[in-house]
């Protein structure tokens, strides 16, 4: 190899190394980010059933343990339930829980169903009742069967902080069929969440990149040694 051809050789693995460390760095940041919120699938794909009942299904967003009495559920924040044959949420009052609305402008106590990116923070517009009921129709922020449904909530953590979150609740045909299959929540107090937001797997990322510098470097050594 030529005395040229091998500086531009090594200039390119230099290169491929720096670009290798500095998405790491990235990487790491999107971890670190992650860290500060919390996603998951209850049961994986199978989701919490919501039974009809007027009790419905309980569940504690941080402890992830759901059940179809309060009792059951410990510091439970967010109840789904039937009541007066409509799909209804109840807060906890001892958990502080609140459900966000569509607007400002929507009768008070309703819950909005509210699209894929939107933020759930302070200030956002929830109800200030402990029985809200979920309306369907064609209308924006009204709820679909057939269909995933997201509602934004906030409650009081185990830190005694206020936390936003937000839950996908599938309806089928009609609205005595739900499921909930997504949460995802905030661990800093006060901290925004986007509803839909889903951590980007970067623990595997940081895993190959370092795997690529590192046989990079391995490279560089046994050629000189060679």
């Amino acid at each position: 190899m030529t005395r040229n051809l091998k500086v531009r050789f090594d200039s390119q693995i230099a290169l491929c190394s720096a670009l290798g460390v500095t998405a790491t760095m990235t990487a790491a940041t999107h971890q670190a980010e992650a860290f500060d919120y919390v996603y998951y699938q209850p049961n994986g794909s199978a989701g919490w059933v919501v039974p009809n009942t007027v009790d419905g299904l309980y569940v504690n967003v941080e402890t992830r343990v759901s059940g179809t009495t309060g009792f059951s559920v410990p510091g439970w924040d967010v109840d789904v339930y039937t009541q007066s044959s409509q799909l209804s949420f109840y807060r906890s009052a001892t958990s502080g829980a609140f459900y966000m609305k569509y607007s400002a402008g929507d009768p008070n106590g309703t819950v909005g169903n509210l699209s894929v990116g939107t933020t759930v923070g302070a200030s956002s517009s929830f109800s200030s009742t402990d029985i809200n009921v979920a309306f369907f129709g064609p209308s924006a922020g009204q709820w679909k069967t057939n269909s995933a449904n997201y509602f934004g909530f906030s409650f009081l953590g185990a830190d005694s902080g206020r936390h936003y979150g937000w839950m996908r609740l599938d309806v089928g045909a009609d609205y005595t069929i739900r499921t909930i299959k997504e949460v995802g929540y905030s661990t800093v107090i006060d901290q925004s969440v986007q509803i839909g937001t889903v951590p980007e797997p970067s623990t595997v990322i940081m895993g190959l990149l370092a795997s690529g510098v590192t046989g990079v470097i391995a490279w560089r050594r046994k050629r000189k040694t060679a």
